[in-house]
């Protein structure tokens, strides 16, 4: 390595240097400043990925929790802990966050989502 490369080398500055001072870009050539956001670019995406592993594994680890203590009821249980006919499910179906359909017929429903869906209409 010629000794120009090794200088513009140790010029760029680490985002460390960048978070606390970002006038320290202000010196760099244009070819300098594409590599560096180009490197911060894969720095970002590798971050994200990470983060969203980390936060998909936490949603599944507590819905798993969640699930666990709770019980699927039929329709006609769920429909008199709702106070309502079955027919009144089946066609709010889709607009009911505790409704899981099993087949195009067949639904079950979350005892302990009925139940938070019901405290926040009893406001």
């Amino acid at each position: 390595m010629d000794p120009s490369t090794e200088q513009r080398i140790a010029a760029v500055p680490s985002l460390e240097d960048i978070a606390r001072d970002p006038r320290c870009l202000a010196a760099l050539e244009r070819t300098s400043l594409s590599a560096l956001l180009v490197r911060t670019a894969v720095v970002q995406s590798a971050l994200a990925a990470q983060l969203a592993s980390v936060e998909a594994h936490r949603s599944v680890s507590s819905a798993a929790r969640v699930d666990d203590d709770d019980q699927m009821l039929r329709v006609d249980e769920a429909a008199a802990m709702l106070r309502r006919k079955p027919q009144w499910i089946y066609r709010n179906a889709v607009r009911l966050p505790f409704v899981k359909r099993i087949s195009r017929k067949s639904l079950l429903c979350s005892k302990n989502g009925i139940s938070r869906w019901l405290a926040t209409r009893k406001a």
